[in-house]
């Protein structure tokens, strides 16, 4: 990694963190350890994610059917197409502990947004559906469920609901929050 890049990761790390990494980074800088260039190179790929997953991760609007893999974890989806469509989620046993995902209603649906566990995860999915209207709409208090629905019937969903969902290794764990009651549910 050429100095200014290092430079630059530092500072984006140093901006987003405590003193501890900018520690590591400098002695990092003291003492770098003997890579080789293709080494090098995934190691700035790497750093570069890791930042930009920090800082937020990315944006994407989705517009029809998806299945998410590794990759887009950290990220943040826009559910952009009024006839809905599903979302499936990466198989938890290719994922990190704390890998997580959320998604925005970007345009108001008439068919549902469906976001799946993939179907070897059946049964392995738990949270909560809250509403502006103050209570809990949905509960899955155990990980039974397979699956989130953001309901078309009757307009309920509203451009502004969202879902969060992450993993530990083991289940998924889900929180939707809708502004209207009866919009969200967690199914299995």
């Amino acid at each position: 990694m050429a100095s200014s890049e290092f430079t630059t990761a530092k500072a984006a790390i140093t901006n987003r963190t405590s003193g501890y990494v900018g520690t590591v980074m400098d002695e990092l800088a003291r003492n770098p350890p003997a890579i080789s260039l293709g080494e090098r190179e995934a190691l700035k790929a790497g750093l570069a994610a890791a930042v930009s997953n920090f800082s937020g991760g990315s944006y994407e609007s989705l517009t029809g059917t998806r299945v998410l893999t590794l990759d887009d974890g950290g990220k943040t989806f826009g559910l952009n197409l009024a006839g809905g469509f599903t979302t499936t989620l990466p198989l938890i046993s290719t994922l990190p502990p704390n890998w997580s995902v959320e998604f925005f209603v970007e345009t108001v649906n008439s068919g549902d947004y469906i976001i799946a566990a993939n179907a070897t995860d059946a049964d392995k999915m738990a949270g909560h559906v809250l509403s502006s209207s103050g209570g809990a709409e949905d509960t899955e208090g155990t990980a039974t469920g397979d699956q989130i629905n953001l309901l078309a019937a009757a307009g309920v969903t509203k451009v502004g609901d969202w879902v969060k969902v992450r993993t530990n290794g083991i289940s998924w764990f889900a929180r939707i929050e809708t502004a209207t009651a009866a919009a969200a549910t967690i199914t299995g």
